[in-house]
């Protein structure tokens, strides 16, 4: 029988009630990941985030294409492709055990669907910069170009899990075309007018272009609905009093500032730490000095893993350090702390200088970040950035910050407003979790976003010292400088997305929301091991925070098929919903299957966001159905 189908769908949304105000940055001030003209605007494009099983017009076809490949899928769209497709998956056997096919696999998969996922490109455009495995993850990075040249920030990554490509990833700009210069500036002009321009804004002390001058790169000057582009050269600018770094981009013929980003991550607001164990106005604790370059009886020696040292005899003379191979301890104020310490055999020596704030922010920094690499290196033990020294300048003349630069970290003094960040292990481990964020993610898969990274770092500082509210202290009070579940609110996508640091708060929201829910699933250990893992895993392969919901399921699945949901599929979609992270279109029935057997016929509708049947949404539909050639309807509710 021929059957005509019409179906009608409820859907039910919770919506915050208020929504905290959003705040413009000072154009100069473009939090890192964020691209200042020279024009003085601030290039914030926002992420779409409402997921579809269907594609707008214009990439019907490409979309139909795909799909008979990938089978059920979903999309979020933007810039007149998908942005982030996830689905039940592609076969694709031998990716995981094999780099090579990996590779052959993605590049077919991008020679045949360039016109859905980069229109207006060529296979030629796109260059391998990364084929990377970890936690049973494979993830395939190209970088976009256009006539030999990189195209800032485009990029496609295709991921696989369980031998089937189970996402993509796309960051690629549609139409690249942009002529070479046929003339180029020299280096000594492109220096001098970087610098320029660096301190016509911040008048710094100190200004330096360290680096080489690199290009030509086609540069993305324009937004997503008046796309437009420049052939540059970059340069880093660094500078100190204010300490910043910045990549300037310059036009490749005439030298004219065109953009530039901040390569530093800053932590404004409340954050906590300690040998002080959260800031100074709480208790205090012990925390083992690992892997130290100390001088034991005159000679020297590196402590073990949990601290120990040798020697021979009952007891020995200890002159404590401030470095080793994971930590060094540089204060801009003056020289390192010394101490002499007695060490007695089979105890313990303990050295404090509490009453004295310079050292004592050169002990507690030296402690924490020993700590929090350890913390990182059990959930990412690939990670070989971790196995090297991380430099932590302390007691910079400023106040009320803290800075990552992608590597080294950076705490200020304090003031009657704030306490020295230094002292403050919330800071600290927030500010490692920036440079864990930088040094981790997948080229061409990933991608640096200041609001994700601010999100992911509050979320790292939080899930070790086990409080949603993070940098009690900073402002010498019990307050928290930002807290994760605030109580009758979430923090909510779009509504809250503004000032970085406000924004972050999305993310790390749903990161915490989900860590509870898996701590009741699974108990505290193990709950708290499992979110870890997201976090860390799809931080890698996320360009934003709405791309995470993807890179969650991604990291979270057990099949290669993303369709029928992840063990933990219905507390990522409950975390990620609470804070707009994963909501369905307005247009909530896009697809409409029928499939004819022995006992009727099975009709499938597929709401506009992955909905999976252990955890079906909150929806009701119901099927009014009849015979094409008249007569009666019949109404009958559809099963969840």
């Amino acid at each position: 029988m021929n059957k005509t189908l019409a179906v009608s769908l409820v859907t039910l949304a919770l919506v915050p009630t208020s929504a905290e105000a959003a705040r413009t940055p000072a154009a100069h001030w473009a939090a890192a990941g964020q691209r200042e003209l020279a024009s003085g605007s601030v290039l914030q494009p926002a992420a779409p985030h409402r997921w579809r099983a269907s594609a707008p017009q214009a990439n019907a076809r490409a979309w139909s294409s795909f799909t008979t490949r990938m089978g059920a899928a979903w999309a979020t769209w933007a810039d007149g492709h998908p942005r982030q497709i996830i689905g039940s998956g592609l076969p694709a056997p031998g990716v995981i055990a094999s780099p090579a096919e990996a590779e052959r696999v993605a590049k077919d998969v991008l020679a045949q669907h360039l016109d859905l996922l980069a229109p207006g490109t060529s296979p030629g455009d796109f260059v391998l910069v990364s084929n990377h495995e970890s936690a049973g993850i494979r993830s395939v990075g190209f970088q976009q170009q256009s006539a030999g040249r990189d195209v800032v920030g485009a990029q496609i990554g295709l991921s696989f899990k369980n031998d089937r490509l189970v996402m993509i990833t796309s960051l690629a700009k549609p139409d690249v075309l942009v002529p070479p210069a046929t003339t180029r500036a020299t280096d000594t002009t492109i220096r001098t007018r970087a610098r320029t321009w660096v301190d016509g804004d911040f008048s710094p002390k100190t200004l330096r272009t360290p680096g080489a001058v690199e290009g030509p790169l086609v540069l993305p000057v324009g937004d997503a609905s008046t796309p437009r582009y420049r052939e540059v050269v970059r340069v880093e600018v660094e500078s100190e009093a204010p300490l910043g770094r910045w990549w300037v981009y310059l036009d490749a013929q005439t030298g004219e500032p065109v953009a530039r980003e901040s390569r530093m991550t800053y932590a404004q607001g409340r954050v906590f730490y300690n040998v002080p164990e959260r800031s100074p106005i709480f208790t205090r604790s012990n925390r083992a000095a690992i892997f130290t370059e100390h001088v034991v009886d005159g000679t020297p020696q590196v402590s073990d893993i949990v601290g120990f040292v040798n020697f021979d005899g009952p007891t020995a003379s200890v002159e404590p350090g401030l470095s080793g191979p994971l930590v060094e301890i540089i204060d801009e104020t003056g020289p390192l702390a010394t101490g002499s310490l007695v060490l007695s055999d089979g105890a313990g020596a303990v050295w404090s200088a509490s009453n004295d704030e310079r050292f004592d922010a050169q002990l507690s920094t030296f402690a924490h970040t020993s700590f929090i690499k350890g913390y990182v290196r059990n959930i990412a033990p690939d990670l070989n950035w971790l196995q090297g020294t991380i430099v932590a300048t302390v007691n910079i003349d400023d106040q009320c910050n803290a800075m990552s630069d992608g590597d080294s970290i950076y705490f200020f003094q304090s003031s009657e407003s704030c306490e020295n960040t230094a002292r403050m292990s919330d800071v600290v481990y927030h500010e490692v979790g920036h440079s864990v964020h930088w040094q981790s993610i997948v080229p061409g898969v990933g991608s640096f976003d200041g609001a994700l990274s601010e999100g992911i770092a509050d979320y790292l500082a939080a899930t070790v010292v086990g409080d949603s509210g993070i940098g009690r202290g900073f402002f010498y009070d019990a307050e928290p400088l930002r807290e994760l579940n605030p109580e009758g609110y979430e923090w909510t996508w779009p509504q809250d997305n503004g000032e970085v640091h406000a924004a972050g708060r999305i993310i790390g929201g749903a990161l915490w929301d989900l860590r509870t829910l898996l701590i009741e699933k699974y108990g505290e250990a193990q709950g708290v091991r499992r979110a870890d893992t997201i976090w860390y895993e799809a931080t890698r392969r996320a360009v934003d925070m709405p791309s995470m919901y993807g890179a969650a399921l991604v990291v979270n699945d057990d099949d290669g098929n993303l369709a029928n949901g992840t063990p933990d599929g219905c507390e990522i979609n409950a975390a990620f919903g609470a804070h707009g992270l994963f909501a369905s279109n307005p247009q909530t029935s896009e697809r409409l299957t029928a499939e004819e057997s022995d006992g009727g016929l099975r009709v499938r509708l597929d709401l506009a966001l992955p909905s999976f049947e252990g955890c079906p949404i909150e929806a009701d539909a119901r099927i009014e159905w009849g015979v094409r050639d008249g007569g009666t309807t019949e109404i009958a509710p559809m099963e969840p």
